[in-house]
């Protein structure tokens, strides 16, 4: 490698920490909720620093028109209802999308969308690697918080390796599901969710995929659960893996039986954290804990269906599929998800089962966490349009994760 070759080395993985500097300094990270923490100064120096580069490059910028006529269109919309509900909230959003713009401008002419993919892919199952030894430290020998950030009604649990707002050192009783640096397990599982698909779309490393859906279990997320069961039923229930489908439910029965018949409270919150989450009955939504939340947004949906009560309104409880609907309403809802309802026509236009497979298993997540706006998910959804709108280029040209 001669020493023109390192410092462009050098250069395109600085540029690529740059990136995920500004990336970790928003939402769904939770290092921003940290005191002191000065991601408001970060993501302004690196989105200065992203025009910058961007404004003396010599070629061309170049961008689909479809995408950005959408994303004119969502900003429009946005400023309607700024005025309409007279809800500030609404201009995050507008900023959240022109930081997109910029933000995948700059990943194309400086970094590569695969090169991207790969870092987002490593970054999740490093951190993932690191909250199963924290939570297997803490069951067997017990850790201490290095600190603990109060937010809302939240706590964050500092652990080294890994984050939590799950944290239990009762006694005899020590559990914790891991968060790696987002701000609740559950939102994990949605990372590593995309972080799978991701890596079969792009990269296909069978490897990689069974190292992150192995690590994501240990957070006990019952939407990755139900997201997982749908990805691994869809891309290997053939008649080849049947035995081994048998096999691993087969396990997971014995396992069950073991938690409910064995007389241990560390075996019991294990339960609790699990299996007795997937229960339900006629009377409530005992089976993902948002029950109540439903009840509440349904009822504000039902409330404004047009076009909502506000995005910012207090009396949404979020993290719900009404959600979304009590903040849009029905027509604000399909602007709030254009993003993802281009992503289908790109699947449609290529009139591949196959990707329509990864569809439905990202409108299940989405049920189950309705949010779309941060930057990381854009980006992803963002990542995989590319891929899908350059396949008959690219030919599957991508090397393979190492």
């Amino acid at each position: 490698m001669t020493y023109k070759d390192c410092f462009s080395l050098i250069k395109k993985y600085s540029l690529l920490i740059l990136l995920w500097i500004f990336l970790t300094s928003t939402a769904p990270w939770i290092f921003y909720r940290w005191p002191g923490h000065p991601y408001k100064i970060l993501t302004f120096i690196c989105l200065v620093f992203f025009i910058l580069l961007l404004s003396i490059k010599k070629n061309k910028l170049a961008m689909p028109r479809q995408i950005i006529f959408l994303l004119f269109v969502q900003i429009a919309f946005y400023f309607l209802m700024l005025i309409y509900h007279s809800d500030v909230a609404n201009f995050n959003l507008i900023v959240q999308l022109i930081s997109f713009l910029i933000t995948i401008l700059y990943i194309k002419y400086f970094l590569g969308f695969e090169l991207f993919v790969k870092s987002f892919i490593y970054i999740v199952l490093i951190t993932g690697i690191g909250g199963v030894l924290v939570f297997f430290t803490h069951l067997l020998i017990g850790v201490t918080p290095f600190f603990v950030v109060s937010y809302g009604t939240d706590n964050s649990f500092f652990l080294g390796l890994t984050t939590t707002n799950i944290f239990i050192d009762v006694g005899s009783i020590r559990m914790m599901r891991f968060a790696g640096f987002f701000d609740e397990p559950g939102t994990f599982g949605l990372y590593a969710l995309y972080a799978i698909i991701l890596n079969k779309v792009y990269f296909k490393n069978v490897k990689i995929e069974f190292l992150l859906i192995l690590i994501t279990i240990f957070t006990f997320s019952v939407a990755f659960y139900f997201a997982i069961t749908v990805y691994v039923f869809f891309f290997y229930f053939n008649k080849k893996n049947i035995g081994g489908f048998f096999a691993f439910f087969s396990i997971l029965i014995l396992f069950y039986v073991i938690l409910i018949n064995f007389d241990s409270p560390i075996v019991d919150k294990i339960n609790e954290m699990s299996f007795s989450r997937l229960e339900e009955t006629s009377t409530d939504f005992s089976n993902s804990n948002r029950g109540e939340l439903v009840v509440n947004d349904f009822k504000l949906f039902s409330e404004s269906p047009i076009l909502g009560v506000g995005y910012s309104n207090p009396k949404i409880s979020g993290s719900n599929f009404f959600s979304i609907f009590a903040r849009f309403g029905i027509i604000g809802s399909i602007f709030y998800y254009l993003l993802f309802i281009y992503l289908f026509w790109a699947i449609i236009k290529i009139k591949s089962f196959y990707y329509f497979k990864f569809f439905v298993v990202l409108l299940i997540s989405l049920m189950h966490r309705p949010e779309f706006s941060s930057l990381l998910s854009l980006l992803i959804f963002y990542c995989l349009i590319y891929f899908l709108e350059n396949l008959k280029t690219s030919k599957h040209s991508y090397s393979p994760i190492t």
